[in-house]
């Protein structure tokens, strides 16, 4: 599984994957409109019923701006490890269930992922070379 995360004002991967998973409250002017046209207050946001056993970051280093394509160069550390479980039981709201209504949803067991590579990228927005980072074992 791939996640793109966006890492622009953000310090650190861990943050930018506490971001992606922080719900988000659809209420006032932005409530879900059911079929029937009528407005809720919902919240959105990613759930998952289960973790893969692999993992992979996409850091979104590039944005478009009003002069094009632009790099992203905020720094950003990693932590060798990255518990998502954690992240994701501290992140979710105690009311989410599942979609069937059938209570609660459980929250997905494991989720502690060792950080095995890393993918650089040495340039500008229009050009560069890259070069990966290894794990010694």
């Amino acid at each position: 599984l791939g996640l793109q995360l966006q890492v622009e004002g953000i310090r650190s991967v861990e943050d930018a994957v506490k971001a992606y998973v922080e719900p988000e409250v659809l209420e006032g002017d932005n409530m879900w409109r059911l079929d029937d046209g009528s407005m809720v207050a919902a919240v959105k946001g990613l759930f998952p019923k289960s973790l893969p056993p692999i993992l992979v970051f996409d850091l979104k280093r590039f944005k478009y701006g009003a002069s094009g394509r632009e790099k992203v160069d905020s720094p950003q550390s990693i932590a060798p490890e990255l518990d998502l479980g954690d992240i994701l039981q501290r992140h979710r709201p105690a009311h989410v269930g599942n979609v069937l209504g059938e209570g609660a949803a459980p929250l997905p067991s494991g989720g502690c992922y060792d950080i095995q590579a890393i993918l650089l990228h040495r340039g500008t927005a229009m050009g560069g070379h890259y070069s990966c980072a290894l794990r010694e074992w």
